[in-house]
């Protein structure tokens, strides 16, 4: 699992393009800058998948070419989107898609998502990415893979007791 970017449980939640219409979506509803929709789609998707600013501000880019949406600079710096009338025409068009991404969307909430706790899936996504660093920059020695192993274990008995 790659928390927030872009994989789910290994498993992939969004195929080529999907981002893409899951924010023209977002943008048919509401106006928002960048850091809206990434906390936006983290909410539709409790939490189960948080995209990188990375991954949404090229997305905007190319949505803004095709003039799928538009942006104005504001005030503060930042860009205001908001979905074009050739935006609103594509998700019409692309109707069944929509549908199923939707449909896709609600499954991996219904499977990864707890409404009550993105803190929990964005502490387990950080447990993962701590050993995987650790792992990847030094050799671990035995005394020190033993010390890591009882204290996963002791977690993991503390989180069943309850």
């Amino acid at each position: 699992m790659r928390g927030g970017h872009g994989e789910i449980r290994s498993k992939r939640i969004f195929g080529y393009g999907d981002l893409r219409i899951v924010l023209l979506m977002h943008l048919v509803e509401k106006a928002s800058h960048g850091y809206e929709l990434i906390k936006a789609i983290e909410e539709q998707l409790h939490g189960a998948y948080v995209p990188s600013p990375g991954v949404i501000y090229p997305t905007l880019a190319w949505l803004e070419e095709m003039a799928l949406i538009e942006s104005e600079v504001q005030p503060d710096g930042r860009n205001l989107y908001r979905a074009t009338r050739e935006g609103r025409a594509y998700l019409k068009l692309h109707k069944v898609r929509v549908d199923q991404l939707g449909e896709r969307i609600q499954a991996t909430v219904e499977r990864y998502g707890r409404p009550d706790s993105p803190e929990l899936i964005r502490a387990m996504d950080a447990l993962k990415q701590a050993l995987r660093r650790r792992f990847a920059v030094a050799d671990v020695n035995r005394d020190e893979l033993d010390s890591m192993v009882k204290a996963l274990q002791e977690v993991t008995r503390k989180i069943e007791e309850r």
